[in-house]
């Protein structure tokens, strides 16, 4: 009889546990927001500037009729920039960084130093991890008249640079003065020079 007794004592502290429970699901703490504050940017150790190429495939532009032929090609159309953005925490990186705002990132290391700072105008991309690509803003639009009877290859050789500097950017809580930072790399491509060739050639 004193084993079945326990019984209602058990239940009852079962039943007090799963309200106590259920109140402390009623003041779990809401989801934090936040929203980008500012980014600053220097030049650590390892950052800078190099330079590589990318070669053009050759093109081939033929006129077989009797009269002059208008052609027009951008060496650059399948050439993008590139931006992207590192860290070494990107869970903490996904959950500040809320809005996906567009920020601007320097195109030259000479506007950088070894001190933070900050940067305004220029091109803007969106802050967020991983590779985003752009137009690279250049236009080397080349129009000819092609002869008849007239055959032009054109072959070219882009001198991209590819920029490396280091950021802090700072995230507010929304309604409060609170705020976290979260540091990392960022690498930009550009265009820097071209270096083009052309032969003609009669069509017999």
């Amino acid at each position: 009889m004193k084993a079945l007794s326990k019984i209602p004592l058990i239940l009852l502290c079962l039943a007090m546990f799963m309200v106590s429970c259920d109140k402390e699901e009623d003041f779990i703490e809401p989801e934090k927001s936040y929203k980008l504050a500012e980014v600053r940017w220097t030049l650590a150790e390892g950052d800078g500037e190099e330079t590589f190429t990318v070669e053009v495939p050759e093109k081939q532009y033929l006129n077989e009729s009797a009269q002059d032929m208008l052609i027009s090609f951008n060496p650059l159309d399948e050439i993008p920039g590139k931006s992207e953005f590192f860290t070494s925490n990107s869970t903490l990186f996904s959950q500040l960084n809320q809005q996906e705002d567009s920020i601007s990132i320097p195109t030259m290391t000479e506007i950088l130093s070894d001190g933070y700072g900050y940067l305004s105008g220029g091109p803007q991309v969106p802050f967020q991890l991983g590779e985003y690509t752009f137009d690279l803003n250049t236009s080397i639009q080349n129009s000819t008249e092609l002869t008849p009877h007239t055959k032009m290859t054109y072959s070219a050789k882009v001198y991209l640079k590819k920029i490396t500097a280091s950021y802090i950017a700072r995230f507010v809580e929304e309604g409060t003065h609170n705020y976290q930072e979260i540091e990392g790399k960022w690498t930009g491509t550009f265009f820097k020079s071209i270096d083009s060739n052309t032969v003609w050639e009669e069509i017999k």
